[in-house]
């Protein structure tokens, strides 16, 4: 069964796990705004791949819109695709009228909804988090490996521009903006600073190491603390 699949079913039957095989390593990626996280994510999972062939090292997945799409199709998360996808780069302004609407306490609770999913995936393994505060969601679940990409201010923004295909002063508001969305997220809901680097377990520069190198580096690491963990412990699911 597919983490994708796991995921439905257990949004759906609201149902520990005690019977699905689980505790396998995971990878959380925070990043700066234009830093990368997505494209490394996908070359993690390829140099995973390319590992001997083990029960973690099979069946990897990457969750990153594809979180909010999984979200959007459950009817009791009340969101559509746009607005969770909008949610982690809402400006100071948006915020406030958002709040006029719909209250704190809605967004907070689909906030705590997207940590329980991460939680999940995290608990059952094999899996790639990219953003939406996996580093501090999964924190206590063993096997997690919490990396941070940062990146030269103006490297960040020629990168953005890029994706965006617009000019430099917007490229430059965009990561401005998405940088205060990040880090408001992690102050409100967690009390954490999200450039603290005790928050994780490596930080890369991404203006210097590319993709391959950064996905080599973080699945040796996987693959020396499975050689050094103790059998995995049997336990159902808590969300």
């Amino acid at each position: 069964m597919t983490h994708l699949e796991l995921l439905q079913r257990h949004l759906t039957r609201k149902q520990d796990f005690d019977m699905v095989d689980h505790g396998y390593p995971f990878v959380t990626i925070s990043r700066e705004p234009g830093a990368g996280g997505h494209t490394l994510g996908r070359e993690i999972i390829r140099e995973v791949d390319r590992q001997p062939d083990a029960p973690w090292s099979r069946g990897w997945d990457l969750f990153d819109q594809k979180l909010c799409a999984v979200m959007a199709q459950n009817p009791e998360t009340a969101a559509n695709f746009d607005s969770l996808i909008r949610e982690e780069y809402r400006s100071g302004l948006q915020q406030s009228v958002y709040e006029m609407f719909v209250g704190r306490a809605e967004e907070h609770e689909l906030q705590k909804r997207i940590a329980a999913v991460l939680r999940f995936l995290a608990f059952v393994g094999r899996v790639v988090l990219v953003g939406r505060a996996g580093m501090c969601v999964t924190r206590h679940l063993p096997g997690g490996l919490h990396i941070r990409l940062v990146s030269p201010l103006e490297v960040r923004v020629r990168r953005m521009m890029e994706m965006t295909e617009g000019d430099e002063d917007k490229a430059r508001a965009e990561v401005r903006k998405q940088e205060r969305a990040r880090s408001r997220l992690i102050q409100d809901l967690y009390d954490r600073d999200i450039a603290d680097p005790l928050l994780y377990d490596m930080v890369f520069n991404t203006s210097v190491l590319d993709n391959v190198t950064i996905a080599k580096a973080v699945v040796g690491v996987l693959v020396g603390r499975l050689a050094d963990a103790p059998a995995r412990p049997l336990r159902p699911f808590q969300s």
